[in-house]
């Protein structure tokens, strides 16, 4: 009797069922299948820039190829910290509130699982990433969301403020957001506040 390896039924946590998956890919191929412009997956159609390049480049050369630290290496948590006191007027310890992941998704589950206990809420604005609801639904958090105010997506505190419940544990922010040209961090000092006090 064959064995079909792809039958997982049974087999995978009852969390990972019940989460939503972004369908990037199967938008993908719908594109292919019908010779359309594949908007779903966010593709650049343009070089990345010869600066970034040449310094991968001269990374290999120079035996650039140990593990970083877990968190990230030290110079560039600094930069960013640096980058954000500098935008944002909020300073961000480089050592205890920035860490460098490989990309959205991972580093949004990271986050997550550190501080969502099954039943807590997150609050989500959106227009957002597919992958967050799906990042609160693995760590047994309800996503909650708060639609932000078009057509300049601006962010309302009053909004914010309605959704908010002893059950609400975070609050995703993703300023600037690839759709937008306003960003989150517009909304002023309260909603960096408001996500520090939670």
């Amino acid at each position: 009797m064959a064995i079909n390896r792809f039958d997982v039924e049974g087999k995978l946590s009852v969390r990972i069922t019940q989460i939503t998956v972004p369908s990037f890919k199967q938008l993908a191929d719908l594109a292919v299948q019908h010779q359309a412009i594949d908007l779903g997956g966010g593709k650049p159609d343009f070089p990345a820039n010869a600066e970034f390049k040449d310094a991968a480049i001269q990374a290999i050369q120079d035996d650039l190829n140990q593990y970083a630290p877990s968190q990230g290496i030290t110079e560039l948590r600094q930069g960013i910290s640096k980058r954000l006191q500098q935008k944002t007027q909020v300073n961000f310890d480089a050592e205890l509130e920035i860490t460098i992941c490989s990309g959205v998704t991972e580093s949004m589950a990271a986050a997550l699982l550190a501080v969502i206990d099954p039943g807590d809420e997150v609050i989500v604005l959106v227009p957002a990433f597919a992958a967050y609801a799906a990042d609160v639904q693995l760590c047994g958090g309800k996503p909650v969301y708060v639609e932000l105010t078009q057509p300049d997506f601006r962010l309302e505190k009053e909004k914010v403020e309605a959704v908010i419940t002893e059950r609400t544990k975070a609050i995703i922010f993703n300023s600037p957001m690839a759709s937008q040209k306003s960003t989150v961090l517009q909304a002023g000092g309260w909603a960096m506040s408001l996500q520090r006090r939670l």
